[in-house]
Formats: C-alpha cells, sequence, structure tokens
C-alpha cells in the first residue's frame, strides 16, 4: 500500500506523520477516510463490525492537487467500532476504526478554589491515555480571573487533561487557551466577563480610514481582535463541548462602520480532529461576537448541536484548508452572515442539517447564509445538504476570478435544502461549477430558477410552502435520497440535535410593547432530573418564571417569559436568549424579543441631540439637505426615505458626486431612517465634522426612492435602532419643491 506523505499546506498545521492508504481519521460521530488518488466519486461503505450490511456513504472527491480520495462518514456512535470499503479503479480497499469516546480513564482529579487558583492557572503536567488530570471545581465555586495575563487558563503542549464544569470570570484576552495540546477536554463551563473593555465607539473626525480602523482595532492600545473565551492554537484531538459562553467584556463594531473586530466565543487555527459539540455560545446587543466561532477548524473536524447567536459578522468561519470539516445540526441565529466557507483551500467540507433563523446584526442588516466571496478563490469542494435557511441571500457568489479551467471544476454540491424568503443564490455563484437540485422555495423572489444554467434545479420547487412552529416544512418533502444522510428537504430534528430528551414548543418568544408576556412549553420525552434558566447577563430586559425546577419523562412544565420595560431603556428590537441547563451542561436555549421600537417616549430620548435639517426637491431624483446652525461636533448624515436603495449619491459640498451604499446587498426591503457614509468605500462610516450651515447635494437612483427627511446624529444608534419609527415632529416637515 502507498504511504501518505503529508502536503507543505498540512504540515504547517499539524504534527507530521506517516501511515498507510487507506485510512480513517475518527471524531465522535463522524469519521474522515482518505486513500491514494482515483477517479473522482469512488463508492464508500460502511457498517458496524459484525453487522451484516454494507452501508452506502457520500462518494469519496478527488482532491485539487489530484493526489487523494478523500470522504467522511456520518451518523455514526460514539465509542463503536466500524469497517468501511472503498471502490477504487476498480479495486477493493477495506479498513477499520473506532470513533472517539466521551468516557474515558480518569488517573487524577484536582479541585480548584480561589486559593489554588489565584486568578491565573498556567498547567504543568500532562496525564497519559490510561489516565486523564481532571481539573474540577465545586459547585457554585466562581473562579475569578485577574487581567494581567493573557488568559485565566494557559495549556502549552498539554496532553490527556479534561477542564470539567468550571465556572471563570475573567482572562484578559481569552479565558482558556490551548496551544499544540493533544487529547484535551473542555467540557461543562460557563465562561464569561473576559477580555478587552471598549468605550462606546468615539472617532476624531476628518482622518483616514486606516486611523478609523486602527481606533476600531485596539482600544488603550489592547488589541480587541481573536479575543476567543476558548482559543486553540495547533495541536489535535481537543473536545469542547456542553460549554455556555457568554459576556465578552468587548462589543464588536457593526458593518455600518468597517469590517467587524472585536470577541469571539471560540478562536480556532491550526489544530487536527478538533470537536465542538452542544455548546451554547450567546452574545447580546451590547455584547455582541464579532464571529460566535472564529478562525478555521482546519482538518478533521465535527462542528455539531451547538447553539451560536448574536454576532456582527459571520456564525461561523470554516475558512481555510476545510479538509474533511462537517458542520451539522446547528442552530444559528441574529448573525449578519451564517456559514462563512470562504475560502475552502482543500475540501471537501460537509454543511448538513443546520437552521438558521431571525438573521441580523444590531442594526438589523443580514447577507448571506453561506458566504463564499473570499478574494482567492480555490476549487475544494464544498456539499450543502440538508439545511433550513431563512433571509436575505441564502448562498453567495464568488468574488474572486474564476478561470475557465477552475469554472469546469465542480465546486459546490447544494441539495435538499429549504430557504425561505431569500434570494437563493448571487448570480456569481454560478461562474464555478455546481450540482443544485431537490430545494424548495419558499416565499422566495419569484422567477429565480428562470435564472438557473441549463441542467440546473429540475427537481428544485418554488411558491408557498406553509411552516410549522420549529421552521420545519408543515408537510414533509422528499428530496434526493442522499447516502448516510437520507432524502428529507430543510432541516429536521429537533435542533439544535443534542442527546437530551427534553423539547420546547418553540425556539423563540417574540413580545412587544402590546404584548409582555409569552408561555413556552417544556416537555420530557425521556429525560428525568432537574433543569435551572441561565442567561447572558446583559440581557436583563426580561424574566423567565420558574426559574427552576424538576421534571420527568412525559411531563411538560410551562414557562413564562415576561418583558421587563424598565429594563430595556432603549427603543429598539432588544435580543437576548436563555438555557434550559441541565446539571451536566446539556440544554435547550429559547431566543427573546422584545420590540419596544413603538416606545415614542423612548425613541425621542434617544433622538434629543438629533438636528433636524430642510429637504429642498430639485427634481425627480435630485435633493439639495439644507443644516442651519449646526453646534460645532462631530456628525453622521441621515435621511429618511420611503425606500431605502442600496446606494446613494451625493457631495458634501458642491462638486464630483460620490457613490455610498446605504445597506448591504440583498437586503430586505425597508422604509424609514437611513445614514449615508460620507466616503465611497462599501462598508467605512465614520463622523465627519461640522458646524454653522452646511448643504449637502442629494441623488437617488429612482424616483421610488424619496427623500422626506434629514438630520445629523452624533451616534447612529440614534436612528438606527428604531429607524421606521417616525416622531410626530418629524412626520411634520416639509419638503420643499423646486422642480
Amino acid at each position: 500500500m502507498k504511504k501518505l506523505i503529508l502536503s507543505a499546506a498540512v504540515l504547517a498545521a499539524v504534527s507530521a506523520f506517516s501511515v498507510e492508504y487507506p485510512y480513517a481519521y475518527p471524531g465522535f460521530g463522524s469519521a474522515a477516510i482518505y486513500t491514494a488518488a482515483g477517479k473522482d466519486g469512488a463508492p464508500l461503505e460502511f457498517r458496524k463490525a459484525g453487522d451484516a450490511e454494507w452501508i452506502p456513504a457520500q462518494r469519496l472527491v478527488l482532491s485539487p492537487d489530484k493526489k487523494e480520495l478523500r470522504g467522511s462518514i456520518f451518523r455514526l456512535r460514539e465509542g463503536t467500532k466500524y469497517e468501511y470499503r472503498i471502490t477504487r479503479d476498480g479495486k477493493m480497499e477495506t479498513g477499520s476504526f473506532t470513533t472517539k469516546s466521551s468516557d474515558v480513564p480518569i488517573a487524577k482529579t484536582i479541585v480548584l478554589t480561589n486559593e489554588n487558583f489565584q486568578g491565573y492557572l498556567k498547567l504543568a503536567e500532562s496525564g497519559t491515555e490510561k489516565g486523564y488530570i481532571r481539573y474540577t471545581a465545586k459547585p457554585g465555586t466562581v473562579l475569578k480571573a485577574d487581567f494581567k495575563h493573557q488568559e485565566a487558563i494557559l495549556a502549552n503542549k498539554i496532553r490527556y487533561v479534561i477542564l470539567d464544569g468550571l465556572t471563570i470570570r475573567g482572562g484578559g484576552h481569552y479565558v482558556i487557551h490551548l496551544k499544540d495540546c493533544e487529547n484535551f477536554r473542555i467540557v461543562n463551563c460557563d465562561l464569561g466577563d473576559y477580555g478587552t473593555a471598549r468605550v462606546p465607539f468615539e472617532f476624531p473626525p476628518d482622518k483616514t480610514d486606516t486611523e478609523h480602523a486602527k481606533g476600531l482595532l485596539y482600544v488603550n492600545g489592547k488589541y480587541v481582535e481573536n479575543e476567543g473565551a476558548i482559543t486553540v492554537r495547533g495541536g489535535r484531538d481537543i473536545l469542547i463541548e456542553r460549554n455556555f459562553v457568554h459576556d465578552p467584556r468587548c462589543h464588536a463594531n457593526s458593518w455600518f462602520y468597517h469590517h467587524p473586530w472585536g470577541p469571539s466565543g471560540i478562536n480556532y487555527r491550526g489544530a487536527r480532529g478538533l470537536t465542538i459539540r452542544w455548546n451554547n455560545i450567546i452574545g447580546s446587543d451590547h455584547h455582541r461576537w464579532n464571529d460566535v466561532i472564529q478562525g478555521n477548524p482546519n482538518i478533521d473536524a465535527e462542528i455539531c448541536g451547538n447553539y451560536l447567536a448574536f454576532c456582527n459578522d459571520d456564525t461561523i468561519e470554516l475558512d481555510g484548508l476545510q479538509q474533511n470539516i462537517r458542520f451539522s445540526d446547528n442552530l444559528m441565529e441574529g448573525s449578519f452572515c451564517g456559514v462563512s466557507i470562504a475560502p475552502c483551500k482543500e475540501g471537501p467540507s460537509y454543511i448538513i442539517n443546520n437552521l438558521r433563523i431571525n438573521p441580523g446584526d444590531e442594526f438589523d442588516s443580514a447577507f448571506a447564509g453561506i458566504k463564499n466571496n473570499s478574494s482567492a478563490y480555490y476549487t475544494g469542494r464544498i456539499h450543502i445538504f440538508g439545511n433550513t435557511f431563512t433571509g436575505s441571500v441564502s448562498v453567495s457568489g464568488y468574488k474572486a476570478k474564476i478561470t475557465p479551467e477552475q469554472a469546469m471544476e465542480l465546486k459546490s454540491v447544494v441539495k435538499n435544502n429549504l430557504f425561505i424568503n431569500s434570494r437563493p443564490f448571487a448570480g456569481a455563484f454560478w461562474a464555478a461549477g455546481a450540482d443544485v437540485d431537490h430545494n424548495i422555495y419558499s416565499f422566495c423572489r419569484k422567477g429565480m430558477m428562470a435564472n438557473y444554467p441549463k441542467g440546473q434545479g429540475k427537481h428544485d420547487k418554488e411558491g408557498k410552502f406553509p411552516l410549522s412552529g420549529g421552521w420545519k416544512l408543515e408537510t414533509p418533502v422528499k428530496g434526493e435520497k442522499l447516502a448516510n444522510l437520507g432524502d428529507r428537504i430543510g432541516a429536521s430534528g429537533n435542533l439544535p440535535v443534542r442527546p437530551l430528551a427534553l423539547e420546547t414548543s418553540a425556539l423563540s418568544v417574540k413580545l412587544s410593547s402590546a404584548v409582555l408576556t409569552g408561555k413556552i412549553q417544556l416537555k420530557s420525552t425521556g429525560y428525568s432530573g432537574g433543569f435551572r434558566i441561565v442567561r447572558p447577563e446583559f440581557s436583563p430586559f426580561f424574566s423567565v418564571i420558574p426559574a427552576e425546577g424538576m421534571i420527568k419523562p412525559g411531563e411538560t412544565v410551562e414557562l413564562t417569559v415576561t418583558a421587563l420595560p424598565e429594563r430595556a431603556p432603549e427603543a429598539r428590537k432588544n435580543c437576548g436568549a436563555f438555557l434550559i441547563r441541565t446539571p451536566d451542561g446539556l440544554a435547550r436555549p429559547v431566543s427573546v424579543y422584545f420590540d419596544n421600537r413603538d416606545d415614542l417616549k423612548k425613541v425621542a430620548a434617544m433622538r434629543k441631540n438629533v438636528v433636524y435639517g430642510q429637504v429642498v426637491k430639485r427634481g425627480k431624483t435630485n435633493y439639495t439637505l439644507k443644516f442651519s446652525g449646526v453646534p460645532q461636533g462631530e456628525y453622521y448624515l441621515a435621511v429618511r426615505m420611503t425606500r431605502i436603495p442600496w446606494k446613494i449619491f451625493h457631495a458634501r459640498q458642491s462638486g464630483k458626486m460620490i457613490h455610498s451604499k446605504l445597506k448591504p446587498d440583498g437586503s430586505a426591503e425597508r422604509k424609514g431612517w437611513a445614514v449615508i457614509p460620507w466616503t465611497s468605500h462599501k462598508f467605512f462610516n465614520f463622523p465627519r465634522r461640522a458646524a454653522g450651515d452646511l448643504t449637502v447635494d442629494i441623488q437617488v437612483e429612482k424616483a421610488a426612492s424619496q427623500i422626506l427627511g434629514c438630520a445629523l446624529v452624533k451616534t447612529p444608534e440614534e436612528l438606527l435602532c428604531a429607524p421606521e419609527t417616525v416622531l410626530p415632529n418629524e412626520k411634520a416637515m416639509k419638503v420643499i419643491s423646486k422642480e
């Protein structure tokens, strides 16, 4: 058999090793399979050791360098031996593997207290395969980390260690930092209040974009990017499961200002065999993540059953090699983008049975469910199977130039997905080779399929397909029978999928000024034991009763969720979530939205310092905005419109008109207030100095986008937290017509 020597890219990421083809790299519930090069699409089958029947798996994919066949097997049991066989170029190859197990031997347990922890801990001792070292703490103990060190716990080249059941607050940059660790586990921990504290965004006027960007990236000289509560650099066979990560001290900026920078829940790079499962990583309105999970998982990772919520950029970055990366069974919510796969250099990458709901950053802007637009193009293959995506563009196109040779390669396989209220594919998606079929487009823009290349989407359907409360098709629809994955269209199961026999009657509770109370039914389908309600500390605008309880199989407990208007001082769509958490860290998440944007008293309080101007209409699409007696200061320019277009043309003073983007491509249509960037950059928006009288010429693309009002504001929140709310004084303002 041919020996495997890893490529230079892989050698840079993991320790060098040599094995014989074929070989498997198992996870807990899936496994990566490798063999020598052969024809693309070589059949792969598997079975539990001792079973008679062979089960077809997804066919193997030829690597971009044409030197290796790769693929993955899904839906496996942990701690179980399996056999597999490959038909490569007419010959049969066989092998076996055993999936990883949650149960490992413990050689020693160390109980941490604030006496032996003392604000910082650098692990010095490794365990062995025959006995892990376990660090834990007594229930109720909160370990308080200092901010003198980069992290609360540092593990450098440590092996066979478990951090189990720790509650930690603090850490200068991270909470737990793993460097080149192996066989390391972080389970059932509660991590928060870490990283760099950021004051409200304040930018000096009339500086260069580079200087403004540095102002976002550094706070008081401290770097604020890549601040992951759990940060992994290198290493292999790391398990991160059942953790609750929340409340970073920092707040990521939104795309309104610049590319987001700020904290993440998990930050990873360069590991092999990484498993991230059953975690709850939850942001909040004033402590949003940059990306919930940031970086790249590299090779042979399984990321499954997580709840990932409330960020200003990507829910998760899979960017990079993406060699046998498996992202499945996750619930994503409240993000600008869903899954970033920009780029996929090696492949194959698998995005399976995920659900994205309620998309939107802190200003409710949203973009793609699957983001492809990296600056360079690679032919690593991506599989998008059985997901449900809501809002904006579901799958974006490719930003980079694609050569005719690259366009001949099959890049994306997109099947059995449910796209709701979105533009399913950006036009540039079709520039690369694709296999698209058996998808449903529900309440999407009509006629999109007419633009598909010949042969694509033969069995796709568009229309109005009723949904149940769990974002599933009311009447299940069968798609293509995908090997090892089934034929159901859209995400299925109790998402996020976890080994927890509890279910809720809905994934979200939506409250308003008129409806302050909602009910959720918690039902046990097999779980017996206690539960308690936990949530991020910076989501104080609601309460949940009961706060804890017991439940038995077959029983139902009613939870009452109540909005607390006095603890929601701003008029906005307040976003938050709580967990129904069991003692072992498994939980069911429920999001809570309290929309008080119609509270005119709070809106008026937020806009008390707004400087309003006069709108003069000079033609069907031309306007002049006039401001008089402006107090000296730094301001953003805003307009109120009947329809917000993607871009607008303006001149700060008389002269050449420049265009500025008002919202991301694909964002939903809306009316109301929008802030106009002073520059023509796509996402650079900083204040400019103004005083006395100011005149701005404006041109809109279409007459349907009429300007009804204008304003100067010190912070965008004054208008963008409730952009469609019009105060009486704003409604009374008249547009002067000089046509």
